[in-house]
């Protein structure tokens, strides 16, 4: 009966770790897009892009960006006309806030969106970090956009 009971915190440990490798690691073979300086998602858009010249474009709105309330991502670039899937994954970089997914959907040509909402943070200033994965159908690509909420 000992045995059967370490099985299942065996099993369940290799659960919780693969959720935290799959939530934390960039997707596997993804081409990293570098975001493009100045960028500041309290002020208007951000872009990505590669040297290949794929672009990805992010917007958050309302501003200032809000916590406790809905907040919308839009993604535009050369990158969403053939795209497949759009994702946005939203963590703390000061202080651990969880995890905050959208999957975005089309709704328009090239433009896709999706809501999220920030949990409320005890500090003034809040880092975050939102990873927009797009996928198309011979490739996955990822930016990393950082910003702050007060």
């Amino acid at each position: 009966m000992k045995w059967w009971g370490l099985g299942l915190v065996f099993a369940g440990s290799l659960a919780t770790a693969g959720w935290w490798f799959t939530a934390h690691l960039p997707t596997l073979n993804a081409q990293i897009l570098t975001v493009q300086q100045p960028c500041d998602l309290q002020q208007g858009e951000c872009t990505a892009s590669d040297a290949q010249g794929n672009t990805l474009r992010l917007s958050l709105q309302p501003h200032p960006l809000p916590v406790m309330k809905p907040m919308t991502a839009y993604v535009t670039g050369s990158l969403m006309q053939q795209a497949q899937q759009v994702q946005v994954v939203v963590e703390g970089v000061n202080m651990d806030m969880g995890f905050q997914r959208a999957t975005l959907t089309s709704v328009a040509n090239a433009v896709w969106q999706g809501q999220f909402t920030l949990p409320i943070c005890s500090t003034e200033q809040m880092q975050w970090q939102l990873t927009a994965t797009v996928q198309t159908p011979s490739q996955v690509f990822q930016a990393i956009f950082p910003f702050i909420t007060r």
